[in-house]
This record gives structure tokens, sequence and C-alpha cells, in this order.
């Protein structure tokens, strides 16, 4: 399983877990909040005995109908219903003429704060957060205020952090039954609410008679991105699933005067990127509480389990925000917003709304892709501030993606260049991404080559942004705390495709130790000529050379040997940005072939020989021939001028075979031709063959070749050495006191030494070890009066084997 894989499921469980621990911290009840908002409130208790006291309670909500002036609006607060798995909501309606006007209560509105009238005072009750759909009109429903007072008391002092924003769940609706019928203006008697997941979920869902279905009011703007584009749709979808309502940007950020301080009923954004593509979610505040900001009354970007769940920590700059207008609509009105200036950061995305925090804006990084279009010369640079959460946390597609946002805006700007919505041909690209890991900047560079034929260009086109930031921001031992600077993207694009398909690999001949020609076949884009590479290949010494041969893309072979989870070294230190920078930039690209040999019986890549090339064209396919497997049996030894016997078989042979048989003298070349070619005979798919060799002057290896047994091997061979006894002969003679011994061995380029032995008593002792001289003579004295035994023995070398003891008599 690669990092990826596991990194999804790690999330996946603690996304089981946050979901847990919000269930249980918003049902078990709401403790006293030490703050929460200037004004005073009406918990759902005491709402409940008003309302049964005194039937609909009349009040008012506070939103922007355009610019930034704050308007009160009339409302009536109907009943308590039951609302998501966290909690309650409250009913609410407006059947006032601005209301009327625009068909409802706009998306856009959420987070605008409720009141009622209790004896004279306006107190709290919580914040617009549903709205119903087609003419229904101004029918809605609020977030009680205690919930939101809980999120701050609970969360506002927490900073953002990495939150796990996973792809989002299929599209849900839950239908809840009233306790009693509620009267309504807008849709007469009303006994049960359909709670759809969003605005474009509603719009297909049938209310029946009594019945009204409802959707968050959430909304998110997407700019830079044609709407009718495949990215615009994908991201609009993620969205929609966590309960927006999408829409277009209508123009570009506002650079006019800042928008006044933010207050109950303001509008206001979480701004996650800006510049060639932006994208906002808009609502109102609720209340602002010192430098506490809460807003939305609902989460916006998350909803993995259909729970009404938020993403729990983000990013985002909290900003202030101009209302355009509101577009009217009976189905479905949404306000037009546009982001103004910055007031803060927004720290938490939960059940009950957003938590944002007064002061600096959360901190962003540019991405930017620099792309030329060889079609028509076109080159377009695209720069996007992005929120660092949302880039590297968010994803912003369905898919089981990672790096966040980032590779989503990166493939954006490809698109651009691109000017079109698929693209096929070829890219090459190169990505650079900075990281720092709270000391050090680290910059990681890729050079590479995509093709795609399938119109997804682009989208391939950044999957260096998707591999870096996976490996860099995979942290399974939380110790690199890693912050992302930059991305940088540059790509020439061109409509030649760059694609070629293995066909086949072969060997002039069969696998030795050292350095081997492998020929791969292959068929390019467009063409029906067969096309030839030939790469070299080594082999270790001592490495069996009976086993498969594997030709496949070296980028894919990560995949191809993936140990399990098990197997990994779980005593590895956890790996730095340094080491993680060192491994990217050295990773093979994506027209690299890796050549691989495994012999017989392994099959980890690390007792593989392996040699990886480049090739110019992204390679598909995986080519794997075994070679023809061969058994040699030789004598371990011989002596010096034996001829050496030797036999053996080719396995799965179904016919006869010709073998080679090559004699490599140590110290010598391979030779270039065989020493002696003899027939396998074969029968019931084996082969056999033996043969007499001639003697050696040396230690010799010998190699038994195979050619290919049929189209689907490779010739084979397998190996053995033969140790050569040198031969030794010994004399003696007396000078005076003097014994002289001389030992002649051959072969006489034997080197080595010879050990000269004594009798003395009931032992032999050495009395000298003397090289032997290129004549092939080893000379010692010993100085004695007695007769004396001598004996000698070649000691072995590089190039011989140890002779047997020879004896002279005494002298």
């Amino acid at each position: 399983m690669n990092h990826v894989s596991r990194r999804l499921r790690s999330r996946t469980r603690l996304l089981l877990l946050a979901v847990l621990m919000a269930l249980t911290v918003l049902t078990i009840g709401v403790s006293p909040a030490a703050a929460g908002p200037p004004d005073p409130t009406l918990n759902l208790t005491e709402l409940q005995a008003l309302l049964t006291n005194s039937g609909p309670l009349d009040g008012h909500m506070k939103t922007v109908l355009k610019g930034t002036a704050v308007t009160d609006i009339p409302v009536k607060a109907l009943a308590i219903v039951e609302g998501q798995a966290w909690g309650k909501l409250i009913m609410i309606e407006s059947t006032d003429q601005a209301i009327i006007d625009i068909g409802g209560i706009a998306s856009g509105m959420s987070g605008s704060p409720v009141y009622v009238n209790d004896n004279g005072v306006d107190k709290l009750i919580g914040a617009v957060s549903w709205g119903a759909d087609f003419s229904l009109r101004g029918t809605g429903m609020a977030t009680p205020i205690e919930y939101m007072t809980s999120l701050q008391t609970s969360y506002a002092g927490l900073g953002a952090a990495p939150g796990g924003a996973g792809k989002a769940a299929a599209s849900a609706s839950k239908t809840v039954a009233l306790r009693a019928p509620v009267d309504t203006a807008c849709a007469g008697k009303v006994d049960s609410l359909v709670l759809a997941r969003s605005a474009k979920t509603a719009a297909g869902i049938t209310a029946r008679s009594g019945q009204i279905v409802m959707h968050p009011l959430g909304l998110a703007v997407i700019g830079g991105i044609s709407p009718n584009s495949t990215a615009y749709k994908s991201l609009a979808a993620r969205l929609e699933r966590s309960g927006l309502t999408v829409m277009p940007a209508a123009s570009a950020p506002r650079g006019g005067p800042p928008a006044p301080a933010l207050e109950a009923g303001s509008p206001c954004g979480i701004l996650m990127s800006s510049g060639a593509y932006s994208l906002a979610a808009f609502g109102t505040v609720t209340y602002v509480d010192d430098s506490t900001v809460l807003a939305f009354g609902h989460p916006i970007l998350s909803d993995y389990f259909g729970f009404g769940l938020g993403a729990g920590p983000i990013g985002g700059t909290l900003t202030g925000a101009v209302v355009d207008g509101i577009w009217p609509s009976a189905a479905s009105p949404s306000k037009l917003m546009s982001p103004a200036d910055s007031k803060g950061a927004a720290l938490q995305d939960r059940s009950a709304g957003v938590v944002a925090r007064l002061g600096g804006p959360a901190p962003t990084y540019p991405i930017t892709t620099d792309a030329l279009v060889e079609t028509g010369n076109r080159h377009v640079v695209d720069t996007t501030n992005v929120d660092h959460w949302f880039s590297t946390v968010y994803e912003p597609e369905s898919g089981d993606g990672y790096g966040g946002a980032a590779t989503f805006l990166a493939t954006a700007g490809l698109y651009h260049a691109l000017d079109m919505d698929t693209a096929s041909g070829s890219a090459t690209t190169t990505t650079s991404v900075v990281v720092n890991d709270g000391a050090t900047d680290y910059t990681i560079t890729r050079d590479n080559l995509w093709d795609s034929g399938d119109g997804a260009l682009a989208d391939q086109a950044t999957g260096d942004v998707t591999d870096i930031l996976g490996a860099v921001l995979y942290d399974p031992d939380g110790v690199r705390h890693t912050t992302v600077k930059s991305v940088d993207v540059d790509a020439t694009f061109s409509a030649t495709r760059k694609s070629a398909r293995l066909a086949d690999v072969q060997l002039p001949r069969a696998l030795r130790h050292g350095a081997n020609t492998v020929t791969i076949n292959y068929y390019r884009w467009g063409s029906a000529d067969l096309q030839t590479l030939d790469t070299t290949l080594t082999i270790p010494a001592g490495m069996p050379l009976s086993g498969d041969l594997s030709v496949m893309s070296a980028h894919d072979a990560q995949y191809y040997w993936d140990p399990d989870e098990e197997d990994e070294d779980q005593a590895s230190p956890p790996e730095t940005l340094a080491e993680i920078e060192e491994r990217l930039e050295a990773a093979p690209s994506n027209d690299d072939l890796l050549v691989a040999f495994t012999p017989d019986g392994e099959e980890e890549p690390e007792v593989t020989a392996q040699a990886t090339t480049s090739t110019g064209w992204v390679m598909t396919g995986t080519v794997e021939k075994p070679t023809a497997t061969v058994l040699l049996q030789t004598p371990s030894s011989c002596r010096h001028g034996q001829r050496i016997p030797v036999s053996g078989v080719i396995l799965g042979a179904s016919h006869d075979v010709n073998v080679d048989l090559y004699m490599q003298g140590a110290g010598s070349p391979p030779p270039a031709t065989p020493t002696q070619t003899v027939v396998a005979h074969a029968s019931k798919g084996t082969a056999t063959f033996s043969a007499l060799l001639p003697p050696s002057a040396h230690n010799v290896t010998v190699t038994a070749e195979v050619g290919a047994l049929s189209s689907r091997t490779l010739p084979g061979a397998d190996r053995s050495t033969v140790k050569v006894r040198a031969a030794l002969a010994l004399s003696t003679r007396r000078s005076g006191r003097r014994l002289i011994s001389t030992a002649s061995v051959k072969p006489k380029a034997a080197g080595g030494s010879v050990r000269f032995q004594r009798y003395a008593g009931s032992r032999w002792v050495t009395f000298a070890t003397m090289p032997v001289a290129g004549d092939g003579k080893a000379r010692a004295v010993y100085k004695t009066s007695r007769a004396t035994k001598v004996r000698a023995r070649f000691m072995g070398s590089a190039l011989n084997a140890a002779s047997a003891w020879v004896t002279a008599p005494a002298r």
C-alpha cells in the first residue's frame, strides 16, 4: 500500500472520530458560555416557553440588501423543530415586501442574526441558516444562538490548523416530522420538512402538501474559471455537496474603499484564493465579541458523512463584503456579493457556523503557471495567491487526490493557456515547490514529460505538484511541520503526441555477469514501424543467470513492486525535508524506462539488477519474459592438464537445443567464440547434454548458453567455476651444510607461493614460504648437516588452486 493510500485510510478513521466527538459535544447540552454576543439572548428552553405561551413571536433579522448598510427585516419565529443529528433548528418566516420582491430568504443571508421581542427587549435567538424553494417565499430556519456561542467557547481559542476536509459523500436529504403542524403565511399548514444537502439537491425534490423543502443558505463564488468548464463544474459540485449555492464571480474583487467594521448583520466572506482564480464563501456576521466573529450558522466546506458537520480547523481570510444586488428568483434567490478588505482569518468550520478572528489575514502563498502553447504561440502566465490550508488540505474534486486545491489551481492555469476544456498532445514541465520546516527553505524541482490522448493533458501535467505535495505533507510522525511557500509550473504544450507502446524485449545473447546489451522494441504514436532501443544492464557477480527480465515505465515501477505495509522498516527514522528533496529529484521521469532482471526464486526489487534509460517518449505497457533455464554441472576442481567433464539440462525444451560452452580462464578476457558447441537432446520437456572440455592452465569458469526456446522466452545461461590444482615437482641438493630445495610449479604463471617443511622427529615444521618466480620455480635453503627429509606445497593463488604436498628423499 503506498503512502497516499495509507494517508487516506488514516484520514477516514480520523474523520469518524471527529464525527463522534462533534456529536458528543453538541448533543450533551450547552455549558454556560464564557463569552458570547453583546445582545441579550434567548436559549431554546426560554424560546419554547414563549412560543408555548404566546404562539409565533414577532422579531427581525439583520442583513444587507445592497452595499454594506445593515437593514432590519421583520420576521416571525414559528416553532422549534428537530434539525440535524447535532441539534434543533428554529422555524422562521418573513412576509416583508423586500423578501417577497426577491422571492424568499436568499443565499448569502446565512448567519443573519434573528431577534424576537420579549417584553419590549429584542433578544437574539439564532442565525438564519436554511431557506425554502419556489413559492414558499420567506420561510426559513435559524440555528439556535446557544449552539453558536458554544462554538465560541469551545473553538475561538484554537488557531487554524490542517483539518480533514475529505471528499464529500453523495448528496442526501432528511425528512423531519414536526411535533405539531405549524401555520405559516407562506406555505399554509406545514407538518414536515425536507432538509436537502444543497439548493441543487432541493430543486430535484417534489414536496407533498404540507411539506417544505429546505436547504442551507451559504453562498460560494468562483472567479477566473468558465462556468461551462469541467474544472468549474467539478469544484461547484464539491461545494454543493458541502451545502453551498455556487455562482460564478460577476466581477473581479473590488479595489475600492474598505468595508465598514464588521457587526451583526454585516456581509462577510471567507476568501480561499485570489488573483487569477478566486474562491470565496459568502454569508453574514451573526455577532462580534471583541476579536471573535461568528457567522454563517452552518458549515461551509465539508459534510463528509451527511451529518451537517464542518471541516473543523480551516484557513481562509475573513473579509468584509459588498452586496452588489440580489438575484431574484422564485426558486432560489441569491445575493450577488464581492469581497472587500481583509478583516481577519477563519479558524473553524463547525456544524453551527464559522468561527473567525479579527486581525491579520490567513497565510497565503503564490501558485504560478507559466505556459507556452506551441499552437498559435500562446503564452499565458497566471498567479493565484492561495490560503495554505485550502491549498494543501481541501480537495476540490471528489477523487482520491492529494495536495488540496494546489493541484486544482495549477491545472486551471494550464487549461487557461490551452484555451480549451480538453487537450491531447504532449507537455514538458518543470515543477518547483518551495517548502519550509520552520528553519530552512527547500526547493524541490522536477522535470518531466507528459502525454495524453484522452483530453486530460493539463491534468496530467500537474502530476508532479500532487506527488511533491503528497510527499512533503505526508507526515505520519508529525515532525516536519511543513509549510508550503510557493508552487511554480513551467509548461510547454505541443499537439504532437510523445507516446509509445512497448512491444518486446530481446537479448542478443544470454545474460552474463557484467554489462549486457538489452534490446527494446516499441511502437511510436502515429507510426506502424517497429522501433529499437538498446540499453545496458549490468548483472553483478554471483547473481544467478536464470530469471525474468522486465521492461516498464520507471515511474510506474514503484507501484509494480509495492511491499506490504507490514514489511516496511518500522525502525527507520522519520524522513526529513532534505531527504525528501533528494529522493524526489532523483526519481525517474515519465519518459524513463526501467529494465529489471529478477533471478528465479526472488521477488523483491532489492535483489534485482536494474537499469534506467531515458527515451524521449512516455512508454505504456509492460513486457516481461523469462530466460531459458539452464542447469550446468561441473567438477569443483581438477588436476592441471586434466580434461574437464561437464553436463547439464535445459528445462522446458521441447526440441533439441544447441548449447554453446565457453571457457574463461582466470585472468583472461571473456572469449568471443564458444570453446565447444554440443547438442542437448530433448525428452519430455527437458534437454540434456554432456561434453569433455580441454584442459585449462588456470582456474576456469565454464558457461553454458542456449538461445531463446520460443518467441516468449529469452536466451539463458548458467555458469560454474572449476578450480585447477597446480602441478608441483620438488627436488633437493646439498651444498656443504646447506640443503637447497627447488619447487617447480605448473603452470609457470600460477603466481602465489610455495611452503617448505622439514621433518623434525615426529612432525613437519615449516622453514620457508617463498614466492613463485616468473620461471615457475620457488627455492628455499635450510642449514643443517644432518640428512633431512623435505616436502613442499603450492599454496594457491588467484589463478590456480593449491597442489598436494610433494615429498623429496632425505639428503
